[in-house]
């Protein structure tokens, strides 16, 4: 309930700030495109816990009987719930209208993310081995066919 709150708030603050600024066609499409991205990043965040059920975690731990699962967006790519944080900053910087903000979250959330991706998937073929190897090789780590 707290993390939905918090995207409605933001969501609810955005509208606003995108009804009151300027009418430059190509800055209100990059806005518009921003707020969009956003609302698929957040519901491809609750997707993808949603599929995890009770083996989501915030910290990087294994549960002893835990799957390699491969429903949902998994079935996809291995981390969507942080594509789907990528989309929610990334659509927030466009949709404040800051090149500037864009171009500085996409960088610093990519460094992140990428050693965040690194430390998990050790982890993971650590506890769960070859079913995380035959995973690894049938799906993409974040952004088909990018990576």
């Amino acid at each position: 309930m707290i993390g939905g709150s918090f995207g409605l708030t933001m969501i609810g603050g955005l509208l606003v700030v995108l009804g009151r600024r300027g009418r430059d066609p190509g800055r209100l499409a990059s806005r518009r495109f921003g707020l969009s991205a956003m609302v698929a990043g957040l519901f491809l965040r609750v997707w993808a816990a949603h599929t995890l059920g009770r083996y989501y975690t915030r910290t990087l731990r294994v549960a002893p009987d835990q799957p390699v699962v491969r429903a949902g967006p998994y079935r996809f790519i291995r981390h969507p719930g942080y594509l789907a944080d990528l989309a929610l900053w990334i659509g927030f910087g466009l949709a404040l209208g800051s090149r500037f903000l864009t171009v500085l979250i996409a960088g610093t959330m990519a460094l992140a993310y990428s050693r965040r991706i690194d430390a998990e998937e050790a982890l993971l073929l650590d506890r769960l081995g070859v079913a995380y190897r035959d995973y690894q090789r049938q799906s993409w780590r974040l952004l088909p066919p990018v990576y």
